[in-house]
């Protein structure tokens, strides 16, 4: 499904902006990759929204991505997989930030610290699929520790500033679902 509606995307491109038809592979590989990003963005947002957690999701979308982008972590072999994958991600996510408001704030911070200890040491996860260049594999672990660094000094913050329990539930959540992807993806490379 997502292939015919890429293709047509990417004629749509190639016919109106007088692009070389040989480029068309590239434009529709860039348009299914498109569609499937906005497509599991959507739909977190939809069940956040809907289930009355908008913050949730907006929270774990913007760590999730930011991190997962530079750190790698297991794919998923298909873009139906790799939304039911997001999605799914976004809902042990989800109940494990519930979870967190249960118990001491201090749990929040341990697994805040456990999953940054996790992709300071792994990233980026190396993809077989699409090689990346030994400097953009250096440039790519710089950017990944910086973010987790950063948006754990924010996550900290903004719980001492406001005593919110639930962005720090949430965001420890979060980065534990992007490490947990890493982890998985180290683990599986050693069988």
């Amino acid at each position: 499904m997502f292939y015919s509606i890429a293709f047509h995307f990417a004629n749509n491109i190639i016919g109106h902006c007088h692009i070389d038809p040989d480029q068309r592979d590239i434009y529709v590989y860039g348009s299914e990759l498109f569609l499937s990003t906005f497509l599991g963005v959507l739909s977190i947002i939809l069940i956040s929204g809907l289930s009355g957690h908008f913050f949730s999701g907006f929270i774990f979308l913007l760590i999730f991505i930011s991190i997962r982008l530079f750190s790698g972590g297991f794919h998923a072999s298909t873009y139906l997989r790799c939304f039911i994958l997001s999605n799914l991600s976004y809902f042990v996510a989800f109940l494990i930030s519930c979870l967190l408001l249960k118990v001491p704030s201090v749990c929040g911070f341990l697994l805040l610290a456990l999953s940054d200890f996790v992709i300071f040491a792994f990233s980026p996860i190396r993809n077989d699929k699409h090689p990346l260049s030994e400097k953009t594999y250096s440039k790519n672990k710089v950017i990944a520790r910086k973010l987790t660094l950063f948006e754990s000094i924010v996550i900290t913050l903004c719980y001492v500033f406001t005593l919110d329990r639930a962005i720090l539930s949430i965001s420890s959540a979060s980065l534990f679902s992007v490490a947990s992807l890493m982890l998985f993806e180290k683990l599986r490379k050693k069988e």
